[in-house]
């Protein structure tokens, strides 16, 4: 009764490898006596490597393969993990090559769909679909997040689709969700500095807002930026109200920690096209901070019932103004860490795998004992 895990874990740190890596470190809590492999997909290095044509990887992807292959002879009654491509040509030909061999062992498939686009990528290059029909179509069983990628799920005739959000282990244990200090009105942008998660767009819409009121309000930037040229484009775009933006640099664990603490307000201005539910938000409900975001995939889903403003993706006019908007109004007084709390905790997560996964791997295991 083994779960084969055919995905890639940190580095680089993104949301997809996060929710990996915390299935694989958590396994033992919830599955009993089945076991987890886990065959790393290591195809990125780093954020600029992700998503990339690339000669090298191609061997990657063969040991990879070679790998699962040999683990799959060796676990009768194993079920593959695997997280799927977004509408994007890099990550469809690695499925591609990967699943067709795995899938001729008649193992059972389980697809977690952690980024979105497929289905619409598909009805642009029909060409390929026979093919990825082969590769993802009629898998045992499919997890969204969100109902925003449902139909990526549904476009390739699962037997079961469960929707399970993502959860993430509380940043603050204690229960007490921090406060800023009495000083400007700080945002923050936490998570990968690229053109398609806002950056750009934020520090235009923080430049034209902020340079009307000077010292009321601080930019806090948390995280890597893809290239050189975003950095320098951003150091532009910030050049008037530069002495009201600070740098944090990559964050993990305490310091992340301690720059949501103290930030005001969480600004995701993301209009990334294979967004799903981004672990960011989740952070910043955890910490009970209001939230910017972009009316955007599953963002709105994400943010319902939650102190937030949804600004139009790409429009810099609009974030400016949801940011002034969200400035205004009272900090949530618990409101959103109490949504973090009923939906999005890790031990919420893990039992509706539990429950999706466990009578998956018992009725493998079952059926090869026949």
């Amino acid at each position: 009764m083994t779960l084969l895990v055919l995905a890639q874990t940190p580095p680089p740190l993104h949301g997809q490898s996060l929710m990996v890596q915390t299935l694989v470190d958590n396994w033992a809590r919830f599955a009993g006596p089945h076991r987890l492999l886990h065959v790393n997909l290591a195809l990125s290095r780093d954020t600029a490597d992700i998503g990339r044509l690339q000669w090298g990887k191609l061997g990657s992807l063969k040991a990879a393969r070679s790998t699962a292959l040999s683990a799959l002879r060796d676990a009768p009654g194993a079920v593959l993990y695997y997280v799927p491509a977004p509408g994007k040509l890099s990550a469809v030909v690695r499925d591609l090559l990967l699943l067709p061999a795995l899938r001729r062992t008649g193992v059972p498939l389980v697809l977690h769909w952690h980024a979105g686009g497929l289905a619409a990528w598909t009805r642009r290059f029909p060409i390929l679909r026979p093919a990825l029909n082969r590769a993802l179509g009629r898998a045992s069983l499919s997890i969204v997040p969100s109902s925003c990628v449902r139909l990526d799920a549904d476009t390739f005739a699962p037997s079961a689709v469960a929707v399970i959000p993502n959860g993430i282990a509380d940043p603050f244990p204690s229960g007490q969700p921090p406060t800023g200090d009495k000083g400007p009105c700080r945002i923050l942008f936490l998570g990968a500095c690229t053109k398609e998660k806002g950056i750009l767009d934020l520090a235009s819409a923080f430049s034209q807002w902020a340079t009307r009121k000077p010292g009321r309000y601080e930019l806090l930037v948390a995280g890597a930026f893809d290239s050189a040229r975003t950095e320098a484009e951003f150091d532009l775009r910030i050049r008037p109200v530069s002495r009201s933006v600070r740098r944090l640099g990559v964050v993990k664990d305490d310091t992340k920690a301690a720059a949501l603490a103290s930030a005001d307000v969480v600004c995701l201005p993301t209009h990334y096209p294979h967004e799903v539910q981004p672990l960011v938000a989740i952070e910043a409900l955890a910490a009970d901070k209001k939230v910017v975001a972009t009316q955007w995939r599953g963002l709105p889903e994400l943010l319902a019932g939650t102190v937030h403003t949804l600004a139009d993706p790409s429009n810099i006019e609009s974030l400016a103004a949801a940011l002034e908007e969200v400035c205004r109004q009272a900090p949530p007084g618990g409101m959103n860490r109490q949504c973090f709390l009923s939906r999005f905790t890790l031990e919420l997560h893990l039992k509706e795998m539990s429950a999706a996964l466990v009578p998956l791997l018992e009725s493998a295991a079952q059926a090869s004992r026949r």
